[in-house]
C-alpha cells in the first residue's frame, strides 16, 4: 500500500478534462509549495482550448475533433493535445491502453512518486488522477474543489481506458509560439466559419418573436450553457502566466497585455449573458414578446469583434517571436 501526498486542488469551475488534471500533476512533479493552484489557466490557453468557439446546434467542429473539446465525449483528450502539454513543459510520457498491465504500471509510476493519469471510458470529465494503491483498490486525489460533474463514485481497474504515464523530465520539445501557432489555427477558424452567428440567427429579436415560449427557453438555456463554457478568462489569465522561457522583449509584452485587457473585457459580456439566461423573467415581455434578442444580438456581435482584434495581435506576437528566431 502506497499513496502520495497531493495537497494541490483542480480548477473548480472545470471538470476532470486532462488539461485540469495535468496541470495539478505538473505542479506535483515540479515539487511546487504545497497548496499552490496548478499552472490549468496556461495550458488551457497555449494548447488553443480556450479559443474554440461551440456552434448553436452542438455538433463538434473542426476545432473542438482537433483539440479534443466535444459537448459529449471526453474534453481534451486527443493525442495531438497530450503530446503538446507534455513536450510544452517538457516531459517524456507514454499512453497504456493495455488493461493486463494496469495494475503494475500504476504500481511501478507511484514507487517512483509520480501520479498518474488516468482516462476512464464514460462520462464527462473522463480523467482522474491515481495517487496509489492498496492492493486491489486505486486511491484517487480529492475531487471536492470541483463544482461541475464531479466524480460520483472511486475507479476501478475495469472503468480505466487508458493510463498517462510520466517519464523523464527533458528539454521542451514545443515552446510559446508553437503555442500562439495553436491559437491562431483555432482564432482563424472562428473568423471564417463564425460559431457566434448560429447563436444570433436564434436568439435575435425576429428568431425569437417567431419561437414559442418552450423553443425561447431553450434556446436561452443553450446561449447560457455555451457562455459558462467559453473560457475568454482561462483565455486571459493564461497570457498573465507566467510562459516557459518567456521572451522579454517589450513590444511583445505590451501585445500581451492588450490581448489580456480585451479578453477581460470578453469575459464581462459572457456573464451578462449568463445572466440574461439565467435570471430570465418569462412573464416580462422582453423575454416573452423576443426583445431580449436585440441585446443579445449586440452582445455577441461585440465579443466577435473584440476577438477579431485579439486574433490580431496574436498574429503580431507570433511576428515578434519570427524575428527572434531568426536573428
Amino acid at each position: 500500500m502506497k499513496k502520495l501526498d497531493f495537497p494541490y486542488p483542480f480548477a473548480g469551475f472545470m471538470e476532470l478534462d486532462f488539461i485540469n488534471c495535468f496541470a495539478c500533476v505538473h505542479n506535483q512533479l515540479e515539487s511546487k509549495p504545497r497548496g499552490e493552484g496548478g499552472p490549468f489557466f496556461l495550458f488551457d490557453t497555449i494548447c488553443g482550448r480556450s479559443s474554440i468557439r461551440f456552434h448553436f446546434d452542438g455538433k463538434p467542429n473542426e476545432m473542438q475533433r482537433w483539440i479534443g473539446d466535444v459537448e459529449e465525449g471526453s474534453p481534451a483528450s486527443t493525442d495531438d493535445t497530450v503530446e503538446f502539454l507534455f513536450g510544452f513543459a517538457g516531459y517524456d510520457y507514454r499512453i497504456c491502453s493495455d488493461a493486463g498491465v494496469y495494475k503494475d504500471e500504476i504500481i511501478a509510476s507511484i514507487n517512483a512518486d509520480k501520479p498518474v493519469i488516468a482516462r476512464v471510458k464514460t462520462g464527462r470529465g473522463r480523467f482522474r488522477v491515481i495517487l496509489g494503491y492498496d492492493g486491489k483498490k486505486l486511491l484517487e486525489s480529492s475531487y471536492e474543489s470541483i463544482c461541475h460533474d464531479r466524480p460520483k463514485k472511486a475507479v476501478k481497474y475495469d472503468d480505466i481506458e487508458a493510463l498517462y504515464i510520466v517519464g523523464d523530465k527533458t528539454q521542451p520539445r514545443y515552446t510559446l509560439i508553437d503555442g500562439l501557432r495553436r491559437i491562431r489555427r483555432v482564432m482563424e477558424y472562428n473568423a471564417a466559419e463564425k460559431p457566434r452567428g448560429s447563436y444570433i440567427e436564434n436568439l435575435n429579436m425576429d428568431a425569437l418573436v417567431r419561437a414559442d415560449l418552450k423553443e425561447k427557453q431553450a434556446r436561452m438555456k443553450r446561449l447560457g450553457w455555451t457562455m459558462w463554457h467559453m473560457e475568454t478568462y482561462s483565455f486571459a489569465e493564461g497570457l498573465g502566466s507566467h510562459f516557459f522561457d518567456e521572451p522579454q522583449n517589450p513590444a511583445f509584452q505590451e501585445l500581451r497585455k492588450q490581448m489580456r485587457d480585451i479578453c477581460y473585457g470578453v469575459c464581462n459580456y459572457n456573464w451578462a449573458l449568463i445572466g440574461l439566461a439565467e435570471c430570465a423573467n418569462w412573464e416580462h415581455h422582453a423575454y416573452k414578446d423576443g426583445e431580449v434578442g436585440l441585446l443579445v444580438e449586440m452582445t455577441l456581435e461585440k465579443m466577435q469583434k473584440d476577438e477579431d482584434d485579439v486574433l490580431a495581435l496574436v498574429k503580431q506576437a507570433i511576428a515578434i517571436l519570427e524575428q527572434g528566431e531568426a536573428a
